[in-house]
């Protein structure tokens, strides 16, 4: 064991009391005094993590085992005042060493030192499947809630964590993962008024060029540049490559399930279905569910779709289905106020447009933005198919497909430019963090009404809008906070019945690419037999 120099003790003494003070000053928390012994020596704990430190109720160890740790030395003693002034006894272990990493992170100035913490972190605190859908990683998650709320992000967690512990009720792990996962995406980034231009420009036209949106704008081609790198940054513009799934002939549906007098849960239901691709809680509303079935056309597939549907609609469950058969989106950003940096949406006067557009038959004279969900008549390989299988996973340069693939770069981007240029990939961007919390789901059976309201649906910030053989619309939409309150307000002013229903956050999806199912050789899907007949047996 190794005691501090006295120069480095006097260092670690005042930042302590530095920290300390900052922490009663901003959290009305309490750190512990500084411990009188602080040492350096090797730490092996029994979970072989890397801790950069550790504390004692009488002393300070810092871990020599950890490289550059003379380096980190203040900003080891940083996480352990935050770390000592945490509830231990209510709060999981891992919430109490995720908000001290990060306290003590978002201090560091030093780019090369910031790096090496967060390294550091990611290998005290491994990457972690909790779920098909949820990876415990949060080294990556507090440095995206940063990138989004800056300091307000961590400092809303302490507050509420520890306001939840003055009140004695513990926080487990589960719990833990639970509140981050749904608080998270209350946070928002406002835009100012250029950057309100830019994100509605290239949201609305994916495809522009830089130049283009620089006129447009107003500004150099260099100042967009940056700009779009900014808010890109800041986890407000996303740019993503998509393969339209009913271009190469895979159906898309929407079911909607209520329990009703059946004595299974909706999830427990559809989980092992081989073609659900997402699966959300509507929690309020008629509705318990909305499901997204991904199908590869495919007669026999269909056939057993529609066995399973009748015998969960027979056990007592009640069914909405919904076949795609055009859909499109709509961005709107008209009701987002620059000035105040907010969405102000006039809910009564869209009350009072949707009752005219209804009563006057405008519908009509509005133009659409769905359109048929066709497939294309082109001819895929199995790289084809390879290729479309990456991009939907989020990798789409031309080298990382190779490396995943393992075919030559000239190859792969023969094929890729080919699959662009046949509107098989298609490039997109999204708005993210920018406000719009609430998810909604609105079902409509009456043709006229379900026309008017789409057509309507163009003024709200976001719409998904899709059609059915019948010329029924289902309708999801991305509303501000109290919007779904508003949606259901200006509804509520058609008097004909309009199924509304707010969705849950959380959203839980398996679903993969069905590579194996391609047959190249008579372009088409097979159907996964199988996996079918194990769901429907499981049904029973």
């Amino acid at each position: 064991m190794q005691m501090l120099k006295e120069d480095q003790k006097k260092l670690v003494v005042k930042i302590w009391d530095e920290i300390a003070s900052e922490i009663v000053e901003v959290f009305g928390l309490s750190p512990q005094f500084l411990p009188t012994q602080i040492s350096v020596t090797p730490v092996e704990t029994t979970s072989n993590k890397l801790v950069p430190g550790l504390l004692k109720p009488d002393s300070i160890i810092i871990n020599s085992n950890v490289e550059m740790h003379k380096k980190l030395l203040p900003v080891t003693v940083t996480k352990l005042c935050f770390q000592s002034a945490l509830p231990s006894d209510l709060l999981c272990s891992e919430c109490i060493d995720d908000l001290s990493f990060e306290f003590a992170r978002r201090r560091i100035e030093d780019e090369t030192l910031r790096r090496h913490w967060e390294t550091l972190w990611s290998e005290n605190t491994p990457p972690r499947q909790i779920s098909t859908v949820i990876k415990y990683h949060p080294c990556v998650a507090y440095i995206w809630l940063h990138s989004v709320a800056g300091n307000n992000g961590l400092d809303t967690f302490v507050k509420e964590l520890t306001h939840r512990a003055k009140h004695h009720i513990p926080l487990t792990f589960d719990e833990y993962l639970n509140y981050f996962s749904m608080r998270i995406r209350r946070f928002e980034n406002r835009l100012d008024k250029t950057e309100l231009k830019i994100v509605r420009y290239i949201v609305e036209s994916p495809d522009l060029q830089f130049n283009d949106l620089a006129k447009l704008v107003g500004v150099t081609h260099e100042w967009v540049s940056r700009k779009l790198s900014q808010l890109q940054k800041r986890m407000i513009l996303r740019k993503f490559d998509r393969v339209p799934f009913s271009r190469i002939g895979i159906r898309m549906h929407y079911l909607l399930m209520a329990t009703g007098t059946s004595d299974r849960d909706s999830f427990s239901t559809i989980k092992d279905c081989p073609f659900l691709n997402s699966f959300k809680r509507v929690v309020t509303g008629e509705w318990d569910a909305l499901v997204t079935l991904c199908i590869p056309d495919n007669q026999q597939s269909i056939q057993y779709l529609d066995e399973a549907l009748d015998f969960i609609e027979k056990s007592g469950t009640t069914l909405g289905f919904h076949q795609i058969v055009s859909s499109g989106v709509s961005h709107c950003f008209d009701y987002y106020s620059a000035k105040y940096r907010q969405w102000d949406i006039p809910w009564e006067l869209l009350a009072i447009h949707l009752q005219r557009i209804k009563s006057d038959e405008l519908a009509s004279s509005i133009p659409r933005i769905d359109t048929p969900e066709l497939k294309l008549d082109t001819r895929l390989d199995d790289l084809d198919i390879g290729i479309l299988d990456c991009v939907s996973k989020g990798v789409s340069s031309v080298s990382r497909i190779r490396s995943k693939l393992r075919v030559g770069q000239h190859r792969v981007a023969d094929n890729l430019r080919k699959l662009r240029e046949s509107e098989l990939v298609v490039k997109t961007w999204e708005a993210h963090n920018i406000g719009l919390s609430e998810h909604v789901v609105v079902h409509i059976h009456d043709n006229v009404v379900a026309k008017a309201i789409a057509a309507w649906s163009l003024r709200i910030p976001r719409s998904i809008i899709s059609f059915s053989p019948d010329d029924e619309l289902m309708l999801l939409v991305d509303l501000p906070r109290g919007g779904s309150y508003g949606l259901a307000s200006a509804l509520s002013a058609i008097e004909t019945k309009i199924s509304v229903g707010i969705l849950s956050p959380s959203t839980y999806g398996s679903w993969k690419f069905p590579t194996s199912l391609w047959d190249s050789s008579y372009q088409k899907w097979k159907c996964p037999e199988e996996d079918v007949k194990d769901w429907i047996i499981s049904l029973k």
